[in-house]
């Protein structure tokens, strides 16, 4: 889809920009018609150079790393690596468990300046702590070897 669009624009463009310099011009002889071919063929260069480079991103934008010669080479590793199934006996050796696990609250300091208290007596500043995010459980997965 993408290749058919960039051959649409292109063409599109090199239609608009062929016609418009076919009608414009002097009124000598032939003129208008060579500077008419002469546009046209370095926007078909033009052009025909957008399409190559857009093929070419396009194969490699899909296949990160890809090299086709790279692959027929080394053939025989790809089907070994294919069949591998080393994942499943790791899991022969243990279970998993769901723990509830406390997280513990976060707290800030803040300053609370000297005053006098309901008694009259002067109380000098400290600071308190204050409750930034309450505490919680969580759910882990923990992993249990036999």
């Amino acid at each position: 889809m993408k290749k058919i669009m960039i051959l649409v624009v292109v063409t599109v463009f090199g239609i608009v920009a062929t016609s418009g310099c076919v009608q414009a011009g002097h009124r000598r002889h032939h003129s208008g018609l060579i500077e008419g071919v002469i546009i046209g063929a370095g926007a078909a260069l033009i052009g025909a150079s957008i399409i190559a480079e857009a093929r070419e991103h396009d194969m490699y934008d899909r296949h990160p790393g890809y090299d086709r010669h790279e692959r027929k080479r080394n053939s025989h590793y790809y089907k070994k690596e294919r069949y591998r199934r080393d994942h499943y006996n790791s899991y022969k050796g243990g279970y998993w468990s769901v723990e509830k696990v406390w997280v513990e609250p976060v707290y800030g300091k803040r300053w609370n300046p000297g005053h006098y208290n309901r008694r009259g007596y002067w109380v000098p500043g400290s600071y308190d702590r204050v409750i930034i995010q309450d505490g919680y459980w969580v759910s882990k997965r923990i992993w249990v070897r036999n």
